[in-house]
């Protein structure tokens, strides 16, 4: 628990040799404890950088059993920055079964800039383009699972066929973030972390 505690509170990598000194404990301690907790799906090693970080699974299984509440008091500081370096709102959503609930929305001080306030309330995440994102970046089984079922045309742009839904996510991860084009035939980005 000492490990895991250490490696989320650190701002900047963290290397075994860090962890080692931090618990006080030989460096052949601390890798065998890092192999346990790899073996957990707990951690994740770069072996190459030597890099110690919590692995993708671990940290969607806390945030999975966050509140929305918990969720929104921990990126709210991240969803402010956005605002003032882009001037244009942001919201923070999270998979709900197989839709997206926005959760929390921050808009810039002049709303005629911020472009988009999707308000809080559930995204089908077939025909949102940040619901897509937020459904990209999940493992391959449940995107299978999300994927199983039939979707409704809410326009006449909304992706329904599931080959051209796995293209679109594909895309999405590829780039970084979901994309889609406004009534103005602009790009709306939407950044994913």
């Amino acid at each position: 628990m000492q490990i895991m505690k250490y490696v989320a509170s650190r701002e900047k990598a963290v290397t075994v040799k860090d962890i080692a000194e931090h618990l006080k404990i030989p460096g052949a301690s601390a890798h065998r404890l890092i192999n346990a907790l790899e073996k957990e799906d707990v951690l994740e090693r770069n072996t190459s950088k030597g890099i110690v970080k919590l692995s993708n699974n671990f940290l969607r299984s806390m945030i999975a059993g966050a509140s929305n509440e918990q969720i929104v008091a921990r990126f709210k500081e991240a969803l402010v920055c956005t605002v003032k370096t882009w001037n244009a709102s942001a919201f923070l959503g999270r998979l709900n079964g197989e839709d997206v609930e926005i959760v929390r929305t921050i808009t810039p001080p002049d709303e005629r800039t911020g472009f988009i306030h999707p308000g809080l309330n559930t995204r089908p995440i077939h025909a949102c383009s940040s619901a897509r994102g937020i459904l990209a970046f999940q493992p391959e089984d449940k995107i299978d699972e999300v994927l199983d079922r039939n979707f409704q045309a809410f326009a006449d742009k909304t992706i329904t066929g599931k080959s051209r839904l796995r293209e679109e996510l594909r895309l999405t991860k590829e780039r970084g973030y979901a994309m889609r084009k406004s009534i103005s035939a602009s790009p709306v980005l939407r950044l994913l972390s």
